[in-house]
């Protein structure tokens, strides 16, 4: 699923990487998983193109998923393929994480895990409290539990 995924994205310009267990396994951190995500690291606000190279490769969008995560609906695509139906392929088309480590990286008051974290709870979590060990959450507006 990863090299058929890969082929169809890369005759975009557009850069795009793995997120999540499969990019935490590169970097020694292995963990157990049943998708493969991508984040696409661009402004989108049409994922038509995207969707439309993956769909020639065979994809198809899992519309059991949506209708079960009507949140998730702006931010991902829930993408399957007929070969490996319970491998399913995400596609995040958040640019948040990207542009906000960028915009704060440079004094290092951001991880790029924080940057994530915080457009997960703030785009997919409706704000929820979270529990931290630090202060970057509060920093970042974040309603943090004590």
């Amino acid at each position: 699923m990863v090299e058929l995924a890969h082929r169809a994205l890369s005759s975009t310009e557009t850069p795009y990487c793995v997120i999540g267990a499969l990019a935490l396994g590169a970097w020694g951190t292995p963990r157990a998983t049943y998708d493969v995500d991508f984040l696409i690291l661009a402004q989108c606000t049409d994922p038509q193109p995207f969707l439309g190279l993956l769909r020639t490769a065979g994809f198809a969008i899992n519309e059991t998923w949506h209708d079960a995560n009507p949140m998730a609906r702006e931010v991902v695509l829930r993408l399957v393929h007929p070969t490996a139906p319970h491998f399913p392929v995400d596609l995040v088309f958040s640019v948040g994480p990207f542009e906000l480590f960028r915009t704060d990286a440079r004094d290092h008051r951001l991880s790029f895990c924080d940057a994530i974290s915080f457009v997960v709870v703030t785009s997919l979590l409706d704000h929820i409290p979270c529990f931290t060990f630090d202060d970057d959450f509060r920093a970042l507006g974040l309603t943090v539990l004590p």
